[in-house]
This record gives C-alpha cells, structure tokens and sequence, in this order.
C-alpha cells in the first residue's frame, strides 16, 4: 500500500499519482490509526482482510503493529501495520499478545538471539494482552466465535523477560541439567509471584563444563561448600563479574544436601536475584554504625519473624528476608507488606536508601522515556497485597524457553570414601577433581562418614584429597568403577615423616587488574614450587616458577596477562617441598574492582567470605581485590581451638593494607556442628608472629555466619573449641 501523496497548496493531497491505469484510486479508511481517522490510498487494490483475524490495539483504541500473537502458548505471527494479524483460529483457542517496546543491553557474551541482529540483551519490556486480576487470577482471552478477535495491550500491564546463562562448572550428567532446567522453570514462576505478573525468565541457555563461563548470569560450582550469593545490580553492571553463583545443591539447612528444583532451592535463585537483577539488598539483618563508622551488625526481619509462618506463605514478606516461607515484596505504606519497626531497620532500608524492596525495584524499572511507555504496578498503586499468581500461565504464553547444551562424557557420580591412619574415615577432608589436561575442580568437604560424590570425573582423571592442616594427602585414578576408597598419608617424598608441610595460598592483585602475584607459604625454604594462575575470563592459564623470600617467609611469583576478565579464576601450585615432600594447593579466587565511591559486597568464590565495605574505604584511582581460600588452614592454631572450614584470604592492589574506613567481615560456616555453635569466633592470622588473633564476631545462626568488623586485609578464619563441636560438612546424595 502507498504512503499518503504529498499535500499541495490547497491543503488537498494529490492524487494524480495513485489513478490506476483505468483512472481507479483505492482508498482504505482506518479507524484505529495515530490520528484515529486515517486514509490511506493506493493503485493497487489492498487484499482483503479474512473474516477471522486478531485486531490489535492499544488502550487509546489505535492500531498495535509488530506484536506477536500467541495462540494457545505457541507464537504465531505479527500484526501488520494496520494491528490485524492473521494466525489460524478455531473457537475454544487461547489468544495472547506481546508488543517488545524495550530491551536492555549487556556487555555479557552469548546473550544475541536470533531477532536481536547480534545485540546481546539481558531483558525485553513487552505490554502484553494478558490481564492479572487482584486476586492474582489470570483469565486469558478465550476465542467464544468465528470473526473478529480483539486484544488490547496496555500500560499496566508489562511484562519484563530476562535472558540468562547457565554455566554448570562440570562434566554435567544430562540428569542433572535437566534438574538446573526444572529449577529455572520453577524458579521464573515464583519470580513471576512476587513481581505479581509482571517479570518472568523469557530465555534461558544452560550450558556444562564450564562452557560459557565468564559470560555467565549463573554458576554452578562442584563444590558442596558454596553458599550462594549474587551481585546488587549485576544485571546491568560493567563487571562481568558481578554474578549470581551457587553449589551443587541447596536447602535451608545450608547442607548443600537440597535439590535445586526444589522449594528451598529456587526459591534460594530468585532471592539471589533479587540482588542481582532488581536491585535489592539482604532484608534479614542490619549494619551498626558508631559516629558513622561501622562497628558491626544484627539480625533484621521485614516485615516481622512472624513471615517464618507457612501457613500465610502466599502472602508473606519479604523474599529478601526468608524466601522459604514468603512470597512478596516489602512495600511501605501496605498492610501485611510493611512494619516500620522491622523494615526500617535493614540493610536493604539502609543502602537504597530509604527505600522499600518494591520501591528500589520500581525506581529501576520504570520507564526512562517521557511520556512512560508502561507503567510498574505496585502493591501501593493497587491497594493491597496481591496472593499470587499461582504459577507462570504457560498455557498462554511459552515462557521460559529453555535451551540445554551437554557436552562431554556425561559422566556418572563416583562415591569416595577417604580414610587416614589406622583406617579411619576423615570427615572434613578437602576433595578435588584434577581432569586429565584440565584445571582442578573443587569438590568441597567429605561429610561425618569421610564420604563424597564426585562429580565430572571420567577415566583418566585423578582424585586429590588433603587434611585441613595440609599435613596429609592423597589421591586415587579414576577407572570404570563408580565406588573408590582413597588412602590418606603424610605429604609424599623421600624425607616427608621428618619434614611437615603446610601449604596455604593467597594473592594479590597487581594495580593494573592484569598482573597477579601468588603466593604460597607454610614451606620451609629450599623447595622448588611452581604455580599456575586460570584467570577470570578467556585469558590462557600462566605457569610461573615461585622464588622464596625470607623477608616474607613465602614463595612468591608473578603473572601478567595482556587482557583479563574479572570474575572466578584459580590457583593451582605442584612443587617439592625442601625435603622432597611434595606440595599441592589449590584454590578458586575470586578477582573483582572495588567501587570505592559507595557501599558493597564481595565475595570469595565459593560464597563463604563476604567483605562489606564502605564508601571512601580506599582514597586514590582504582582498587582491585582478590578473595579466596587459602587451601590448607595456617598452622599452628591456638590452644585448644580447631578449625570450622577453610581459612580465607583477602588482599587489595596498590599496597593497601589497611582500610581507610573499617569494613564488615562476614564468614560462613556449614552445619555438621553438635549442638549450638557455642565459642565460635573469627580469628586473623598474624604472619609476622605466626599466630591467630581473636577478633569476636557476632554469631547469626540463621544465617550460619559470623560477622566482625575489619580494616585490614589478610588471612581470617573460624575457630571454635576443640572438643565441644565437630566439623562434620553434609553433602548432595
């Protein structure tokens, strides 16, 4: 059809130029265009509309072009640019419509699509057809006749689609990313709860060994020791680095025991979410500050404890407080969303600031663009707290789409039992996988029977367990057999009896974020220790041999890269000790820039290290800070106390060894613990002395974590009385 003929100087448009070759001009008289009465005209005859088709418009009553009609959840095609689309239509059939009026872009690889013309995007705003009552119902339309069917999209009712990446760290089983499949699908439902409607999974791309990995929305690690954690703001961060990550499996007992696609698990990536994609901070505790220096932290709730009750869940707030047994958002101003004694008194209040969690994520979210394309619906604009939707309409809409991508071996789980001396089991032994050809994969703790699964582990491949104190060791080579027992014996070598080693590792950040500086200590001087640093990002991996240094008691290299991500990397140092004893450390870090004009997190890889730190902490140009665990645990401990985990270090480019604004430090610890964890503290390794000094800490048993004010950077560590708790890590069966 031609566009209007140019108008002359009556005012009138030509219409010489639209006669036919008989002298015939059509014209089509629109009712639904800008200007609510157009005339279009054309040479050709225009085809006639079928009797049945979609007539699409927006609330104004004008024609909606390029929107996606969706007939009993399948996509079908667009409108054209009068708003009619022509899908087949037979009575009984559900109808929805899409209309794309947004998408924000990432800096993250791996997220183009096929519409997107090589643009990577992280979400889309559509309006869409589909109305969600007060009640949380959803009642789509419904095809009663033959004829004419009309949809209206509408301001109020977006609905935002994220596009994510999966990266599982392993040779996954096609069993398990299934399960990451359910999980997410699980996951987008209940995101689509707590939005009311209004925010959802759209795509979703699950891919294993560690494929996709610095691009990734989600990790998956191996390990049965992550405690999961995410970024604030992540979705649109700078830093591919800022990312939602978590173990093999999760539940509220923080025993790595629970199945992603269940409850306590998806609920657990939504919270995690909540951080990462709208913006929100921890609702379940709050920071103290003493003349404006933070001097520590207690336990918050939002709205109140009383959200702990089940039987309310489908009303309950804030996910950002207990997910578990919440499905809402906190709202100020809305009866059952809001307590100004509780809500007030969170870090999400603190660091928003001032703000409720459907506030920050409304400010966010609302459109940039004058006059507002959609328009975020709150529980304040609608009055009242909204028990639902149920789950995501599927029968309406085909969301997510969910894409997995396996490769390998897909090899079985292989269950090992490590035993030390005499034959005993050791619980609480660190366990890695060491690929043939590849890098070392955490697998977390041996539980109270001295057993793990091993995930990823094909023919070939060697199983590497080590005590805490690095004092024992061992390994195993992988065969067919799915049922191993591995031996444990003191540090190999010719004179290994008479010298005992102790590797423990950290690293620091060069000022430029490209060169790193490993370091490996508890090794008397006179060995020969190389190390191999895997950085964040697609970087090769760099092997360096460690000189010692007496000034530092340490082995200590260096490695530079031309270009380098932020995000996870690892450590991996093989040597001999001075007396043949051979040595091996490994550990994953986690490399991030500090934003030192506000207040943030970060975190070691596996989520059990967690610096808060203030505005102005650092003064000057840029930071960087490496956080990690150390691999073996400092020796010796004081008197009477053992270790509850894994000693974590912390250190700061440009020589930064102390804080110019204390920080918070908050380390976590898994259950296996008799009883209450009674005398349990963190501790900061004093290298000079070599000795651990006691800091205190408050003791959240919620959370199972400890939190203790900090200003200097080092390696920290939780102890507890000997004797009176045991260690005993619980992993996935």
């Amino acid at each position: 059809m031609m566009p209007p003929r140019q108008v002359g100087d009556s005012g009138v448009p030509d219409l010489s130029g639209g006669l036919s070759a008989v002298g015939v001009v059509h014209l089509l008289w629109s009712d639904y265009g800008q200007l609510s009465r157009d005339i279009f005209y054309s040479w050709t005859a225009p085809p006639p509309i079928p009797e049945n088709h979609v007539l699409m418009l927006d609330e104004a009553g004008f024609a909606v072009t390029g929107a996606c009609v969706y007939r009993n959840g399948a996509p079908t095609v667009a409108t054209d640019d009068t708003g009619v689309a022509v899908p087949p239509l037979a009575v009984g059939d559900t109808l929805a419509a899409l209309q794309q009026v947004a998408q924000q872009p990432t800096i993250r690889q791996g997220h183009a699509t096929d519409d997107s013309e090589g643009i990577n995007w992280a979400y889309r705003t559509y309006l869409t057809s589909v109305d969600v009552a007060a009640d949380g119902s959803i009642s789509p339309y419904v095809v009663t006749h033959q004829g004419q069917q009309r949809l209206v999209v509408k301001q109020t009712n977006p609905l935002i689609l994220y596009n994510l990446v999966v990266s599982i760290e392993w040779d996954a089983t096609i069993a398990y990313m299934e399960q990451i499949s359910r999980a997410v699908s699980l996951a987008s439902a209940y995101l689509y709860d707590i939005s009311d409607g209004q925010m959802a999974f759209g795509q979703v791309a699950i891919y294993d060994n560690g494929n996709h990995r610095s691009d990734a929305d989600i990790q998956f690690s191996a390990s049965n020791r992550v405690t999961p954690y995410a970024y604030v703001g992540g979705i649109a961060a700078g830093d591919k680095g800022w990312i939602i990550r978590g173990g093999r499996g999760w539940d509220r007992q923080a025993n790595g025991e629970g199945r992603w696609d269940e409850p306590d698990g998806y609920q657990t990536l939504i919270h995690e979410f909540g951080h990462y994609a709208l913006y929100l901070y921890d609702e379940y505790l709050e920071y103290v500050y003493d003349r404006g220096n933070l001097v520590g932290v207690r336990r918050a709730s939002c709205t109140s404890p009383m959200n702990r009750n089940a039987g309310t869940a489908a009303t309950n707030a804030s996910i950002m407080d207990w997910q578990y047994t919440t499905s809402e958002l906190s709202m100020r101003g809305v009866a059952g969303l809001w307590t100004d004694d509780f809500c007030t008194h969170t870090a999400q209040w603190q660091l928003s600031p001032g703000e409720s969690a459907w506030e920050t994520l409304t400010r966010h979210y609302t459109d940039a663009v004058s006059p507002g394309r959609w328009c975020i619906v709150t529980p304040a604009v609608r009055g009242a707290v909204m028990a639902g939707p149920a789950s995501f309409p599927g029968a309406v809409l085909p969301f997510p789409v969910i894409v997995i991508a396996n490769s390998g071996t897909d090899a079985p789980a292989r269950n090992v039992t490590v035993v030390g001396p005499g034959g005993r089991r050791a619980p609480g032994t660190l366990v890695a996988l060491h690929p043939a050809g590849g890098n070392a994969i955490d697998q977390g703790f041996t539980d109270a029977a001295g057993e793990i699964e091993v995930f990823g582990a094909a023919e070939g491949d060697e199983i590497w367990a080590a005590s805490m104190d690095g004092a024992s060791s061992g390994s195993i080579t992988v065969t067919q057999g799915t049922a191993y027992t591995l031996t444990l014996g003191p540090a190999a070598g010719a004179a290994a009896a008479a010298g005992r080693i102790n590797p423990y590792v950290s690293l620091v950040p060069g000022s430029d974020g490209r060169t790193l500086y490993p370091s490996v200590q508890g090794v008397a001087e006179g060995g020969v220790l190389y190390a191999l640093v895997a950085p964040p990002g697609s970087a090769a991996p760099q092997r360096t041999q460690l000189a010692y240094s007496p000034a530092a008691g340490a082995y200590t290299g260096t490695v530079s890269f031309s270009a380098i991500g932020l995000g996870t990397g690892g450590l991996y140092v093989r040597g001999l000790g001075p007396q043949g004893q051979e040595v091996t450390a490994d550990s994953d870090f986690s490399l991030l820039e500090v934003d030192v004009s506000r207040a943030g997190d970060l975190y070691s890889a596996d989520g059990n290290q967690q610096a808060h730190l203030e505005p102005g902490s650092f003064t000057g140009g840029r930071v960087y800070a490496v956080l990690m665990p150390t691999a073996a645990v400092p020796q010796p401990l004081p008197a009477g106390r053992v270790a509850v985990g894994s000693a974590y270090a912390i250190r700061f480019s440009g020589g930064w060894a102390r804080l110019a604004r204390p920080g918070l430090l908050r380390l976590f610890y898994h259950p296996g613990l008799a009883g209450a964890p009674v005398g349990l503290v963190i501790y900061r390794w004093d290298p000079a002395t070599r000795t651990w000094e006691a800091l205190g800490g408050e003791l959240d048993t919620g959370q199972r974590s400890v939190a203790v004010p900090f200003d200097r950077a080092g390696i920290y560590a939780l102890l507890m009385v000997e004797g009176e708790k045991t260690y005993l890590p619980v992993i996935v069966r």
